[in-house]
């Protein structure tokens, strides 16, 4: 049974990021953060390129709403209005049940992610090594591992909760945002992972910590998973904005980082102490 208290600190950790996420595009817009991660060089170029194939593609679900008022006869317009509502529904629950193209979209935006979480923490007066190529591969690496762990994740929960739903069916149509709000979390744990990064912990110990600001999480993930659906500008937002309201969230709620710093201690210690024992 989850405490109540900690219901509470999870619905003002989501009020916080949220507004953040409101705080961060002007936080963009004053410092002119986009400046610089084009020397990234062939991984931006190959960003542009993935940026725009989405992008058309999502552009070519608008098609489907000018098409609406080309029609000949207010039959015909709501024939179409219909099978277009079938058919977003139906792409809306693929999008929910197969994800795992949201992550691979994740990895492939690390640049993004990478430049734009540094750049914020310097602005913010924390030291940060240099970052060159060679720092940036070292996070893409640690990415490519963070986004299939992500994405496993979010697979296990997701049985039991299609389990569930298999078996009281009159209770279906909340599965879709269930599953929503499951995916959620783990793309903003993939995006927290950064920051959790520049502070020495190792990927699982990122994520029992990442667990401890679940309202954080999850809603840099919902505006991920919202933002990505935007037409070619998604894909450049969506990573931009989550790693500089994420940032700004964690470096706040754990004292410059400091907590982090506590929580490795301690952890580490009592493996020590374990093995110790064995």
């Amino acid at each position: 049974m989850i405490n109540p208290r900690t219901l509470k600190e999870y619905a003002e950790q989501f009020r916080y990021a949220v507004t953040a996420l409101v705080e961060s595009a002007y936080f963009i817009k004053h410092h002119r953060l986009w400046i610089g991660f084009w020397k990234y060089g062939w991984v931006t170029r190959f960003l542009v390129v993935v940026a725009a194939i989405i992008g058309l593609k999502s552009l070519a679900n608008l098609t489907q709403v000018f098409d609406l008022f080309r029609s000949d006869s207010a039959g015909q317009a709501l024939a179409s209005m219909g099978m277009m509502a079938q058919n977003t529904l139906e792409q809306a629950y693929a999008l929910v049940t197969d994800s795992s193209m949201k992550y691979v979209m994740l990895i492939l935006l690390e640049v993004l992610i990478f430049h734009a979480c540094r750049q914020t923490l310097n602005i913010l007066g924390h030291e940060s090594e240099e970052t060159d190529f060679n720092h940036f591969l070292k996070a893409q690496i640690r990415m490519l591992k963070v986004g299939v762990f992500a994405w496993a994740m979010a697979l296990v929960l997701s049985i039991p909760v299609q389990i569930f739903f298999g078996i009281f069916e009159w209770l279906a149509f909340l599965e879709p945002s269930i599953l929503y709000l499951i995916q959620s979390y783990f793309l903003g744990f993939a995006v927290m992972d950064n920051f959790n990064e520049l502070f020495g912990l190792k990927i699982r110990e990122s994520y029992h910590f990442s667990k401890q600001y679940l309202g954080v999480c999850l809603a840099i993930g919902l505006a991920v998973n919202l933002i990505l659906h935007i037409p070619l500008l998604g894909v450049l937002v969506a990573p931009l904005l989550a790693s500089v309201a994420i940032t700004l969230v964690m470096y706040a709620e754990t004292d410059r980082g400091r907590l982090i710093e506590s929580f490795v201690d301690e952890l580490r210690r009592t493996k020590k102490e374990k093995s110790k024992a064995v």
